[in-house]
């Protein structure tokens, strides 16, 4: 099972691991400073404490034997602070220096160590604050003597210790963090460099390249880049020259072979039943052959980054001549709403009838009986969108194949239903290339008639856009930019 920190990115896990590298640092260097400097503490005021008794002790030892029992006057005799209590055991009676303090609080383990006659001290908790109880023996067999000495000041040092380490722990985790972000970004950066410059190199920039850097690794990756997308260029550019080389060479003999196509037409009735069979498939193979050659020129073109030149085009005008456009088997139903008959879009006219055709000639290869042709105005996210709509009741497109059949030389799943073998996979190819060329898209839905339906739509040609960009065409790259734009 994968570890949900591997399903976030990089850069989170680089500063993630900088930042609980820091804690733990700071965890560890602050416990070792906190526990020595604790027990360094803890050690010297125990010492003082018990130098403290110890003096004391002899006072009250020296103080008894001049005294007799005047036992509440030793005590009260002793210079001790005002936090610091004593008790005094002497002939099996309690003595202390301050009111609410009793051998209850002294622990028994030290009263049992004192009349053994070893000196003791303890830390305790007393009245909800920490002290320190130390026992010295006066004298075998003899008094005993207590001090309990507060220990509050200390605990408030080793508090306020813990939270200045607590803080400092924060703070250099903090900056561990923010270190693990500078170096991820600096780490990142030439990853980023390369995933922008292979972004442009996709949208068809195939000139990008990688800068130079200073840094000799990094410079490593940058140099292998830019040796793989120069490898890449020359393969694209040497198939598409072959491409467009084999469509211009394939031209001649195909004129040739329409011309004596035209020649036996010509003289028709003289042929046999079977040879005129044998030249209608001949023209059916040759008018497929032809049509082949035109898309694959028109592809090298596209690929070659050929200019569009765009100028304002009435569609109607386009949808109401579709009959004559395109090869059709059948009649088509025609539909142009009224706002759709004198609106213009920004287009070139040739790849419009273009467009128009091969979705015509598309539905008409599979509709069993009926294809319609629509015009109308849809409102856009930026304004309004011409969409023209080609629907057929064949057996429609899957979901699974409504992107796929855009690709060339696709012909989907239902590609080979009839027997006369169908395009060859390029009309629906070049009908996407051209509608985004002009700023355009395309999409797949369901039909009414119980097929396919083509949606095609381009925006409405704005006022003061024509006279904005006067005066020239654009390249296909810029159309593509503005495509992307207009999403």
């Amino acid at each position: 099972m994968r570890s949900p920190l591997r399903r976030v990115g990089l850069r989170v896990r680089l500063v993630v691991a900088f930042g609980l590298g820091a804690l733990t640092l700071c965890v560890v260097l602050a416990a070792v400073t906190f526990g020595v400097t604790r027990s360094y503490l803890l050690s010297q005021r125990e010492r003082a404490a018990e130098h403290q008794a110890q003096l004391h002790a002899n006072a009250v030892e020296e103080a008894l034997q001049t005294r007799g029992s005047q036992v509440a006057k030793v005590l009260a005799g002793l210079r001790t602070t005002a936090d610091t209590q004593s008790l005094l055991r002497f002939q099996d009676r309690w003595y202390t220096s301050a009111v609410g303090v009793g051998p209850d609080d002294v622990p028994a383990l030290v009263q049992s160590k004192v009349r053994e006659g070893g000196s003791e001290h303890q830390r305790i908790r007393l009245d909800g604050g920490p002290v320190l109880v130390v026992g010295i023996p006066l004298g075998s067999g003899g008094p005993e003597y207590y001090e309990i000495a507060p220990l509050r000041e200390l605990d408030a040092t080793l508090r306020t210790l813990s939270a200045v380490l607590a803080s400092v722990a924060a703070a250099l985790t903090l900056l561990g963090a923010a270190l693990g972000f500078w170096t991820s970004r600096r780490l990142l950066q030439p990853l980023t460099r390369v995933a922008a410059t292979s972004r442009e190199i996709a949208s068809g920039r195939l000139d990008a390249r990688i800068g130079a850097t200073p840094d000799r690794q990094l410079s490593m990756l940058s140099e292998a880049f830019n040796d793989m997308a120069d490898a890449l260029e020359e393969r694209i550019q040497r198939e598409l020259r072959f491409t467009a080389d084999v469509s211009h060479e394939l031209r001649s003999p195909l004129t040739t072979v329409s011309a004596a196509l035209a020649i036996l037409e010509g003289r028709r009735d003289e042929l046999s039943d079977r040879a005129r069979r044998a030249l209608d498939l001949l023209a059916s193979e040759v008018g497929r052959f032809g049509k082949l050659v035109e898309d694959l020129l028109e592809i090298s073109r596209i690929d070659a980054g050929a200019p569009v030149d765009l100028e304002p085009v009435c569609l109607a005008q386009i949808v109401l001549r579709a009959q004559m456009l395109a090869s059709l088997t059948m009649n088509i139903e025609i539909e142009v709403d009224s706002a759709a008959m004198a609106a213009l879009v920004l287009g070139e006219k040739r790849r419009l009838e273009r467009i128009v055709a091969n979705l015509l000639d598309n539905a008409d290869r599979y509709a069993r009986s009926t294809v319609a042709l629509r015009l109308g105005v849809q409102p856009g996210p930026v304004g309004a969108l011409l969409q023209l709509t080609v629907d057929d009741d064949g057996p429609g497109i899957a979901e699974s194949d409504r992107e796929r059949v855009f690709d060339r030389f696709s012909r989907g799943s239902a590609g080979a239903r009839r027997g006369d073998g169908g395009g060859a996979g390029l009309g629906l190819a070049l009908v996407r290339e051209h509608v985004q060329l002009q700023g355009g898209c395309i999409r797949i839905e369901s039909s009414d008639l119980g097929g396919a339906r083509f949606v095609v739509e381009l925006p409405e040609l704005r006022p003061g856009w024509v006279a904005q960009h006067d005066g020239g065409g654009r390249t296909a790259d810029e159309d593509t930019q503005r495509k992307a734009s207009l999403k």
